[in-house]
């Protein structure tokens, strides 16, 4: 009588742990949806924001450009959060800017109060510090191909 009541208990122990598990398998499957249904919006909302960029926007990295979104108080697609480390005190940011490297394009920078780091028309590159609000208007230029926030340096 004993062994029976043994087996009773253990099949029982058997059947509520795997209800458990069946539970837990069904919570994770439901946020797991829930996550994937997330990320496909946000995705949708990025997308939605690229497609409605103007040609100088498109010149500009997003990441860069959505920094210069937040600085306006415009929304930024998909709830991300955004750097601004990379302004300085004076609403400037260091950036590389992929251009033809002309005399009248460093002029127009200056003019726009950019301040030219440095320059190597051989490598169609310009480093220099940009007030924020005057990105859009470089990258507007026919001479500029793309501006983005440089990548550091590695060293091994």
């Amino acid at each position: 009588m004993y062994k029976k009541h043994l087996i009773i208990i253990l099949v029982i122990l058997i059947v509520v742990s795997i209800s458990f598990w069946y539970v837990k398998q069904e919570q994770k499957q439901n946020s797991d949806r829930s996550f994937l249904e997330n990320v496909g919006k946000q995705i949708g909302e990025i997308e939605k924001e690229k497609e409605s960029r103007t040609p100088a926007q498109q010149k500009i990295d997003s990441n860069l450009l959505y920094i210069i979104k937040a600085s306006r108080g415009e929304p930024i697609p998909g709830g991300m959060q955004i750097d601004t480390r990379s302004i300085d005190t004076q609403g400037k940011v260091r950036v590389e800017i992929s251009a033809i490297v002309t005399n009248v394009l460093l002029q127009k920078i200056k003019d726009s109060d950019g301040e030219i780091e440095s320059s190597y028309p051989e490598y169609r590159v310009i480093y220099a510090h940009i007030p924020l609000g005057k990105l859009e208007f470089i990258a507007g230029l026919p001479d500029v191909k793309f501006i983005r926030i440089p990548i550091p340096p590695v060293t091994n």
